[in-house]
């Protein structure tokens, strides 16, 4: 299965789609392979695949250019996303949503940004919607 995002017009005057899917392999060693995949540009097999899911799901619309680039899916015990501090650390988390929040990562962006630069979420959210939760 694909996600797939409304056009999204950005601050550099592009307007771009986003698909991407939410399954996958788990990563061996994290630890050593998480920075090296981020500096990658995905895997381009899967990359293929997906444009060829646009092409499917948008049949006859063309792009001016296309890009691939890496992706992990985080999985939370509770299946919210974490914008919050860790307690007595300057350290935050930022954890989305099981890998269902491509719709939704350029607001929790913003909402990690806000929560980081001043202390608050943003106004009409609740931000005990937000607070890390240890088990």
């Amino acid at each position: 299965s694909v996600y797939l995002t409304p056009p999204v017009r950005y601050p550099n005057g592009g307007t771009y789609i986003k698909i991407g899917h939410s399954a996958g392999p788990v990563m061996p060693d994290p630890a050593s392979n998480l920075v090296p995949w981020f500096q990658g540009s995905g895997d381009q097999a899967i990359a293929s695949w997906l444009l060829a899911e646009l092409a499917e799901l948008l049949p006859g619309v063309s792009f001016a250019s296309t890009h691939s680039d890496s992706c992990v899916v985080v999985k939370a015990p509770n299946s919210r996303q974490f914008i919050d501090r860790f307690p007595k650390s300057s350290v935050f988390a930022l954890l989305g949503d099981n890998g269902q929040v491509a719709k939704s990562a350029d607001e929790l962006g913003r909402i990690a940004a806000n929560r980081v630069l001043t202390g608050e979420v943003p106004g009409g959210y609740d931000p005990d919607m937000f607070r890390i939760k240890f088990e």
